[in-house]
């Protein structure tokens, strides 16, 4: 890992993508003037790692990281439900997400690209809408065959922020939000193998076909490292990765690239790392909190100190807030309280019934369905403060402090329902029939992507309103 100049970077030489600038043509029809759309140079490859994430959830069609990503499972995102959509035969695929300066990015491929994955696919074309109003912004025009296509910058919980394009010789360019025109670009060493990035900071950790990630901020290498598989967490300035070859888990300073601790998950492992690739984690006041392949929960502080562990029969899925971790263990259907400093188990009252889902955690407040079909609310310290019956095809996320529950539809000619919970007493707060699939979730909106007639909406999550609706274009 260092930090080396920016060689690498290139002048807008290498080709030209055509972004149609509304306002030109707006401003074209009232002169009379011919106005020529704005040429964007080369843009370019790259990227990167997951983020979490993407929404591993049924609910979250389209995801983008991050999800999806991006993206390896990250704790706080959306637990969810439903079927992934399909267009109609001959009709291209598309994937919605809310970016940064309130733009509302949708991103299409042809139908008959093999990549399953929105974070692997080939994006051709963006379009980009004001969140708000729906307006057209901009949007490129080019053959599905073309070499260019678009990657999305996501932070580890799946949420999209922006755009960049990549092209053929591993060139990358960052494009501006609303009107599409290049920020920075680029040059990777080799093609990115997937097509989104993790930004924090400003900074992108994107990486080529040689499984290097570069740390890039406004066009300038930061630093580079070949350790860096997948980056599972950034926390106070502190990057959480793991690397598969070298079968170690890392914590990297975010600015210099320095690595403050490595662990060998080979020393204490039972089975191939490749098998289960990303071990349950959890991050909270600088400590990394990890199960390795023994089975064995491990807190390990900045410094590479381990200050407590608990050895464990089975995997488990860990979260943590602000006072305890929590940890899972699926299909034994238990759910167990550990101090964060001390590691001392702690008392947790547990449902009548088996967990048959872990919803989340907020606040020393625990969010469980069960298996009989009831959520509950349950505070660790005082014990269970609702219940609340669930329908059959009835699941249940939370986003960003919200807590919500969607019913299951098929196809988008299936209406679906969302509705938002009272975290105080379980009572509805509003209630939003759809008829569209969710795609991504960002800054209290979600939007909606209906394949079949090609259409997008942006619902807002503080009160279930549909901003707006309109036929992509």
């Amino acid at each position: 890992m260092d930090a080396r100049p920016d060689g690498n970077q290139d002048d807008y030489t290498h080709g030209e993508l055509e972004i149609t600038d509304i306002d030109a043509e707006e401003t074209s029809e009232a002169g009379n003037h011919p106005v020529r759309p704005s040429k964007l140079k080369p843009l370019f490859a790259a990227l990167a790692r997951r983020a979490r994430l993407w929404f591993t959830l049924a609910i979250i069609a389209a995801c983008v990281v991050i999800a999806v990503l991006l993206f390896p499972e990250v704790s706080s995102l959306i637990t969810s439900v439903a079927s992934t959509p399909t267009a109609p035969a001959g009709q291209p695929l598309y994937t919605a997400m809310t970016g940064s300066d309130n733009v509302t990015f949708v991103l299409e491929r042809p139908q008959n690209d093999d990549q399953v994955s929105s974070l692997t696919q080939k994006n051709t074309n963006v379009t980009a809408y004001d969140t708000r109003t729906g307006t057209l912004l901009w949007r490129t025009s080019q053959s599905p065959t073309s070499s260019m296509s678009y990657g999305v910058t996501v932070n580890l919980y799946g949420e999209a922020f922006n755009i960049y394009a990549i092209h053929a010789d591993g060139q990358i360019s960052l494009l501006a939000p609303r009107s599409g025109k290049v920020l920075w670009t680029y040059k990777l060493p080799s093609l990115p193998t997937k097509s989104t990035a993790v930004e924090q900071d400003g900074m992108l950790l994107l990486s080529d076909a040689d499984q290097t990630t570069y740390a890039v901020k406004d066009g300038r290498l930061l630093w580079h490292s070949a350790d860096i598989d997948t980056t599972l967490a950034i926390n106070d300035g502190i990057i959480y990765a793991c690397g598969y070859r070298q079968q170690y888990y890392y914590a990297i300073d975010e600015r210099s690239g320095t690595r403050l601790w490595a662990y060998n998950n080979e020393a204490s492992s039972t089975q191939p790392f490749a098998s289960n690739p990303v071990l349950p984690f959890a991050v909270k006041q600088k400590t990394f909190y990890l199960q390795t392949d023994n089975n064995k929960v491990l807190a390990i502080q900045p410094q590479g100190h381990v200050v407590w562990s608990h050895q464990f029969n089975d995997t488990v899925d860990l979260n943590a807030d602000a006072h305890y971790l929590y940890a899972y263990t699926q299909g034994v259907d238990t759910l167990e309280v550990f101090d964060l400093q001390t590691g001392k188990k702690e008392h947790t009252p547990l449902p009548e019934t088996g967990i048959a889902d872990f919803i989340n955690i907020q606040n020393n407040v625990v969010y469980i369905q069960t298996e009989s079909n009831e959520l509950q609310s349950i505070n660790v310290d005082t014990g269970i403060m609702w219940k609340k019956a669930l329908d059959a095809n009835q699941a249940v996320w939370t986003i960003q402090g919200g807590l919500y529950i969607s019913s299951l539809h098929s196809s988008s000619a299936e209406m679906g329902l969302i509705q938002a919970i009272n975290k105080r007493d379980g009572t509805v707060l509003w209630s939003q029939v759809i008829q569209s699939h969710l795609t991504s979730i960002n800054g209290g909106l979600l939007d909606l992507l209906s394949q079949d007639n090609q259409t997008i909406s942006v619902l807002q999550l503080n009160d279930g309103k549909i901003l707006w609706s309109k036929h992509i274009e």
